[in-house]
């Protein structure tokens, strides 16, 4: 999987059914960047499509609504706006305010099983941060998302782990970041550190 803007048609990853929706997780390109589809009952909601609009388009102009989990451009379609690009229409998507990557980011908890986290969290590794401030921010929301149920699938924005999907349980029990989320200090450290941490774990 490389780092080129598909041409033709979006690959889809991976596919759940859930309650008469269906999910899908998109490659769109970019930096290892995935994309979602959510359809349910002629509702289509497109998360996360910065790259590949007019593909989009094409493949899905059936779309009805454009979410964003958070504002980087990679992340951000050009019809996503303001408040309303955080909000879904559909009862069974539940926002869930993240800050700490950027201020304003969210995760969308889909049938309470389906975590669309953005640059919040990853399969092994979290979103990165600009200062104490914001790193303190992402280290409460995580900690947030950590109650959650221990079944609940994380998908992520990018494909940066050792693997595409995950429970957050297992998350809880292998991520680095995440086990760390009783202290704050040894939470920073890691981030502070992580260059180094990941040559002497072995970690890509």
């Amino acid at each position: 999987m490389d780092n080129m803007i598909p041409q033709d048609r979006f690959e889809v990853e991976n596919e759940w059914h859930e309650n008469g929706a269906t999910i899908k997780q998109i490659w769109s390109g970019g930096d290892r960047n995935f994309a979602y589809i959510l359809e349910y009952k002629g509702h289509v909601s497109a998360i996360d499509f910065g790259h590949g609009q007019e593909l989009l388009k094409a493949q899905y102009p059936q779309v009805t609504e454009y979410l964003a989990t958070h504002k980087h451009y990679d992340h951000l379609h050009d019809q996503c706006r303001d408040e309303t690009s955080q909000n879904s229409a559909l009862d069974f998507v539940e926002t869930i305010f993240t800050p700490g990557h950027t201020e304003e980011s969210v995760c969308f908890l889909v049938h309470s099983k389906y975590l669309i986290s953005g640059d919040t969290l990853f399969i092994d590794k979290i979103g990165g941060t600009s200062d104490e401030e914001s790193a303190r921010a992402q280290f409460e929301s995580l900690k947030k998302l950590a109650q959650l149920d221990p079944e609940v699938l994380v998908l992520s924005g990018h494909n940066y782990g050792s693997k595409i999907i995950d429970t957050l349980g297992q998350q809880l029990l292998v991520n680095p970041f995440l086990l760390r989320l009783n202290s704050f200090e040894d939470f920073y450290w890691l981030k502070n550190n992580w260059a180094a941490y990941k040559i002497e774990n072995g970690i890509k």
